[in-house]
């Protein structure tokens, strides 16, 4: 297979006509999903602002029970993480990202 994608969660949530759950399911039961950039968002293009990744409009959970019905292969990989008011924001609002991608990939696992 000589082509595939890098998809971007937060992207085609944002978008107006965009399903994310359906091109997940789509491209990975394709094998077409290199690796998946996760975040999530709240509302679409152009009213739309990326939120933490369990606030949002995506259903985190959902999207990592779709790539494991498929055998997903692939890395899933943080994206932008809004920043916690702390002495390390930005490292913090990733930790917290990281957190809980690991612990949607326990429940699937399970």
């Amino acid at each position: 297979m000589s082509n595939q994608l890098e998809c971007c969660v937060g992207t085609i949530a944002e978008m107006r006509d965009g399903d994310v759950y359906h091109a997940i399911e789509r491209y990975s039961a394709q094998h077409r999903i290199a690796y998946i950039h996760m975040r999530n968002v709240r509302g679409k293009v152009p009213e739309y602002r990326e939120t933490h990744i369990d606030e949002g409009d995506v259903d985190v959970l959902r999207i990592f029970r779709i790539l494991k019905k498929n055998d997903f292969p692939g890395m899933i990989i943080p994206d932008h993480a809004p920043q916690l008011a702390c002495d390390a924001p930005w490292h913090s609002g990733m930790a917290f990202a990281m957190g809980y991608l690991g612990a949607c990939l326990k429940a699937v696992e399970v």
